[in-house]
């Protein structure tokens, strides 16, 4: 496995000189949340057609409109005064500002909190964000933010969390680290540490046979607890790629769904230009379901993104939109842009997932 030289590199390599074979889950930390050169850290263009990959904010407006119209019933089925959305990982921005467009003033949230871990990041949301008076926090001030009522949202949030990397051989249970041999970063296997997998975590193995690999992020049970301790009163939309274990644990998927994207083309080493591409996997949302009734939480609904949407009206806010333009060709281009969120051929309709959780 050859890796160009960069600086990041260097910083992995000093620090497997130091420790030892590091487990993949801190690699994958190191590449994308490194203080000044990690993938997400970084200043540039990581998202839409200049950027590496897309996310469904990023293929048309409406998809964030769709989601401002079934927060706003969301919010008025709480019936709270003073209502806040949260937003993790609002990357560049694109989703809030669709959201917070779309809202009138008169049902607009009073408090709107997201949640950014690039510093440079922060200060362009604050910019693009400024008429709709937005606070942006990073994820080290967490503790710091008063308790709400209202509507937290994760979309493509808890794909990019850290992962360990766990399989199963005979009746040992290894787990992926990564080493440098001299020449190169490679893969090794090491025993998992004993006593480093909680119970729902251990019960899920039990449906992987040997040799499958299990692909987890322990800071999404983190992340789900945490915000379960600042919702009072409210929902969380989750809105990621990803399926049951149930799927994740046939046969074809034995070497798991760990990818990497650059200039939007699929790279297969994960070890190679460490900090330049994006690292990411399936959610397995039973776990994230598990995870999220320990804390609390109630799931109203989990289901494809394609039926969520369609439910929550994008085809009538689509057929507004296109209303009188029939024969015109950039409506069709436009339906077709869209087509890219409901269906699965070549799009994000049934691989995308959602999962609503309640808090009362």
């Amino acid at each position: 496995m050859t890796t160009e030289k960069n600086d990041l590199l260097e910083f992995i390599k000093a620090e497997i000189d130091t420790k030892g074979p590091i487990p993949f889950s801190r690699y994958m930390e190191i590449c994308l949340y490194h203080s000044s050169m990690g993938y997400y850290q970084k200043p540039g263009t990581r998202t839409g057609k200049e950027g590496d990959f897309f996310t469904a904010p990023h293929v048309h407006s409406i998809f964030g409109r769709t989601l401002a119209s079934w927060l706003e019933k969301s919010i008025r089925e709480i019936k709270v005064d003073s209502p806040t959305f949260l937003e993790l990982g609002p990357g560049n921005g694109q989703l809030a500002e669709d959201i917070l467009s779309t809202w009138t003033i008169k049902d607009r949230p009073t408090g709107v909190i997201l949640v950014e871990t690039s510093s440079g990041g922060r200060n362009a949301l604050l910019e693009r964000l400024s008429e709709f008076n937005v606070s942006v926090f990073g994820p080290e001030d967490w503790e710091n933010l008063s308790r709400f009522s209202g509507v937290v949202v994760a979309n493509e949030f808890f794909d990019a969390l850290p992962l360990r990397l766990l399989e199963r051989a005979e009746n040992k249970l290894l787990e992926i680290h990564v080493d440098y041999n001299g020449h190169s970063l490679e893969k090794v296997m090491a025993p998992v540490r004993p006593n480093s997998l909680d119970p729902v975590v251990e019960k899920m193995l039990s449906k992987f046979p040997s040799g499958h690999r299990f692909e987890y992020a322990p800071e999404g049970r983190t992340w789900l607890f945490k915000v379960a301790e600042k919702l009072k009163r409210g929902f969380f939309l989750i809105l990621d790629y990803g399926e049951t274990v149930e799927a994740l644990s046939v046969p074809w998927r034995s070497e798991g769904t760990l990818r990497c994207y650059r200039e939007h083309r699929i790279v297969n080493d994960p070890l190679s230009n460490p900090g330049q591409m994006d690292i990411t996997a399936h959610v397995n949302f039973t776990l994230l379901r598990e995870w999220a009734m320990e804390a609390g939480f109630t799931v109203n609904n989990y289901t494809t993104q394609s039926s969520f949407l369609i439910r929550s009206g994008i085809l009538d806010l689509l057929a507004k939109q296109l209303e009188g333009r029939e024969g015109d060709l950039d409506a069709t281009k436009e339906w077709l842009t869209v087509k890219n969120l409901l269906h699965d051929e070549s799009g994000m309709g049934e691989v995308f997932k959602v999962m609503v959780l309640k808090k009362e």
